[in-house]
């Protein structure tokens, strides 16, 4: 019997040790574990209102993105047509030029011919008084000479104005 009296009051001594502890230690223990409950509670809050702020932040951000693409490609189309428009006026302004060098050339030719008929009635002129005059200095007296040149000169005046 001595084996359980033993055991019994090694039972009882460890209920009034129990019980000295929890009155001792209770309020220290529950305080301490209120405080972490109340730091771990107050750490999730922080950590919610961080993530929040960070949620808002992002989709902000995601926002303006998306702002900043839309405006990219309005500038690219932009862009886009502003090439587009440049290389019409650069064909057209080409193509311009290209008519004005025609029409030059074309005029410089007229010129040049109108200039050669001229150079050519000249020249045919000059040899056929030249000649008119080797005759007329051969068969025709001072007289009948006057009036050739007068009438030959008549005969150019009115074949130059019908020209």
């Amino acid at each position: 019997m001595l084996g359980t009296s033993n055991i019994i009051w090694n039972l009882i001594n460890f209920i009034v040790l129990l019980v000295i502890l929890q009155k001792l230690l209770s309020k220290p223990i529950a305080k301490a574990i209120k405080s972490k409950q109340e730091s771990v509670a107050s750490s999730i809050s922080s950590v919610e209102t961080r993530l929040n702020e960070i949620t808002k932040k992002l989709n902000n951000q995601a926002g303006q993105l998306e702002e900043i693409k839309k405006e990219i490609s309005k500038i690219e189309q932009q862009a886009e047509t502003m090439a587009t428009r440049l290389r019409e006026d650069i064909v057209k302004s080409s193509h311009d030029e290209a008519e004005k060098v025609r029409d030059q050339i074309k005029r410089n030719m007229e010129q040049d011919i109108n200039k050669a008929k001229s150079d050519l009635r000249q020249e045919v002129v000059d040899k056929a008084l030249l000649r008119a005059e080797q005759l007329v200095n051969q068969k025709l007296d001072r007289q009948t000479q006057l009036k050739l040149i007068k009438d030959f000169a008549m005969s150019l005046d009115t074949k130059s104005s019908n020209n």
